[in-house]
């Protein structure tokens, strides 16, 4: 037999089908997929790990954020928190950035409960892009 793609194919497929026939011959009950989602279910001793609910935000733990306008309104604020998300990401103002105007922003945000994750720049195109008048908008973003 002619070794090519082909035929490698076809004995690598014969060989998988032959060690799954043989792994499932030897499982020792061959309902652990049952036994296991039970357990899930009735909170029984296999179950990986018993999450309580809510789950506590701690360090190092992934936080559920959405992206919302800095300008939201109240009623879309309560929306995102009603649906049980508690961090919001956005566009900040425009640059140059004062303590101001972003403690503005994020107090608006705790007042509805939510707390603003991540706040990212931009107006900045030209930068991005490699475009005339990108060293203007560099200067603008230079900490003086």
């Amino acid at each position: 037999m002619k070794d090519n793609r082909r035929n490698f194919l076809k004995k690598s497929t014969a060989l998988a089908a032959l060690s799954v026939a043989g792994l499932s011959s030897c499982s020792s009950s061959g309902n652990e997929k049952a036994e296991n989602a039970i357990a899930v279910r009735t909170g029984g001793a296999n179950t990986a790990k018993n999450a309580e609910w809510p789950i506590k935000i701690g360090e190092n733990m992934p936080r559920l954020t959405v992206g919302v306008s800095s300008d939201a309104l109240v009623a879309e604020m309560r929306q995102i928190k009603q649906i049980g998300v508690d961090y919001v990401l956005m566009g900040g103002p425009p640059i140059p950035w004062t303590v101001e105007s972003l403690r503005e922003i994020m107090d608006r945000f705790k007042a509805e409960g939510l707390t603003v994750i991540n706040m990212m720049i931009g107006e900045h195109p030209n930068t991005i892009y490699g475009r005339e008048g990108r060293d203007e908008e560099i200067k603008k973003y230079r900490i003086r």
